[in-house]
């Protein structure tokens, strides 16, 4: 059984410093990992990277970020950053923030800028160049997240990144366990356990759908 510590902010009037040590306590509690949420006045990332400094053992991961405020790209190099920053114990969790669409007057959906946001992170930390059609989030030109010069290449590790989706309704749930390592029930959910299964049970659908091993999934 793996426990996990939730820290928010939409209501925080704690300081950054108070956050990284509630989840330096955490860590020494046997916590296996701390989920940072973004919400109106503090960065996730800048936040998570402060934890990953003060910490040795415990999973840091974004609980959750939208999946469009930062450009896919942005996303890509901040998390592999990390990644690297911590060796390996950073988890991008994004979701679709349909409140920030609507905030921002942007036309497409939500739902559809999860799934071009992580096809495009899983295509930058890969070796190849791409381009991508995607409906709410194109990328046009040949890209690939490599600087080459001559006899010099140099480039983020390569090791699989995780990405994990905060779901609520039955579309999410379904593409989280087509494309994403893991599930984030968000607060929204309720917490109880007839939802959490219902959840369970829709990602595992759509894992089944995309011909997926439902163990490669983090429910």
């Amino acid at each position: 059984m793996f426990y996990g510590f939730g820290i928010g902010f939409t209501q925080s009037v704690e300081s950054v410093n108070d956050l990284v040590l509630y989840a330096k306590k955490a860590e020494k509690l046997g916590f296996d990992s701390v989920w940072v949420q973004e919400g109106t006045s503090r960065s996730a990332i800048i936040v998570a990277s402060a934890i990953l400094q003060a910490t040795d053992t415990i999973k840091v991961g974004t609980g959750i970020v939208s999946a469009f405020r930062r450009h896919p790209e942005i996303l890509a190099m901040e998390a592999m950053t990390l990644n690297e920053l911590s060796n390996g114990r950073f988890i991008l969790g994004i979701g679709a923030t349909p409140g920030l669409v609507k905030k921002y007057g942007l036309d497409f959906s939500p739902l559809q800028s999860v799934k071009d946001s992580i096809n495009i992170i899983r295509n930058l930390v890969s070796e190849k160049e791409f381009t991508y059609d995607g409906e709410s989030l194109p990328i046009k030109e040949p890209t690939q997240m490599i600087i080459e010069n001559k006899s010099v290449k140099k480039y983020f590790p390569r090791e699989k990144m995780p990405i994990y989706v905060g779901a609520l309704g039955p579309k999410t749930l379904n593409l989280t366990g087509r494309l994403a390592d893991g599930i984030l029930v968000t607060r929204r959910g309720g917490y109880s356990p007839e939802y959490t299964k219902y959840a369970i049970s829709k990602v595992m659908e759509g894992a089944l759908e995309e011909g997926r091993n439902e163990n490669e999934i983090d429910t």
